[in-house]
């Protein structure tokens, strides 16, 4: 069973854009480091911050760092990087009308896959409203994945297998997380939020 409203869309990008993205990305562009896949962040309600510290508190300490870089983002304050016209080829792609947020997520490889909490990417999700979308486009192929919940049919979840240059598609008021890869030294995507029009497939 799939997600109706959840877009899997294979080959997203022109593959002469999508390289030179990855090759930046992985070359050139500055990463930050980040505990808890986002513990801390300013948005995060108080409660997932604790599911966040009780899902990783038992497990190895490398469990809990990412690398990430931040392009853009409206909250809590507006923040722009000098990268951000790299992205732009992206938004016209996803149909995107108003960006909330643009943001890349490195995982390092672990002995065995180990899912992020569930979340929203920007929070409240009824403040953002059932049209802010979120856009997971990933950078390399390995064994990891994203999972997509759907809390109105049972908290039933889709599996959707990490493919380079797939980008998945849904609304922010469903909760997702990603999973660590075993096979590849990284697990690597690209997350945007924003508004837009649905895409035609």
């Amino acid at each position: 069973m799939a997600l109706e409203d959840v877009q899997i869309i294979d080959n997203f990008c022109s593959q002469e854009y999508f390289d030179q993205l990855k090759e930046w990305i992985e070359v050139s562009q500055p990463w930050g480091l980040s505990s808890l896949a986002g513990f801390g962040a300013p948005n995060m309600p108080d409660e997932e911050t604790q599911r966040y510290i009780d899902h990783f508190k038992d497990l190895p300490p490398d469990a809990n760092l990412q690398f990430v870089a931040n392009h853009y983002s409206v909250s809590p304050e507006f923040h722009i990087s000098q990268h951000f016209n790299r992205f732009i080829p992206m938004l016209f792609a996803l149909k995107s009308r108003v960006p909330v947020r643009i943001k890349v997520n490195l995982n390092c490889a672990k002995g065995k896959h180990i899912p992020a909490p569930y979340h929203h990417d920007e929070n409240p999700p009824e403040a953002y409203g059932d049209n802010c979308m979120v856009a997971i486009i990933h950078l390399n192929t390995c064994n990891g994945w994203t999972n997509v919940q759907h809390p109105d049919l049972d908290n039933f979840e889709q599996k959707i297998d990490t493919v380079a240059n797939r980008a998945i598609i849904f609304s922010n008021k469903y909760p997702h997380r990603g999973t660590t890869c075993t096979d590849k030294p990284y697990r690597s995507v690209i997350n945007v939020n924003y508004y837009g029009d649905k895409i035609e497939t």
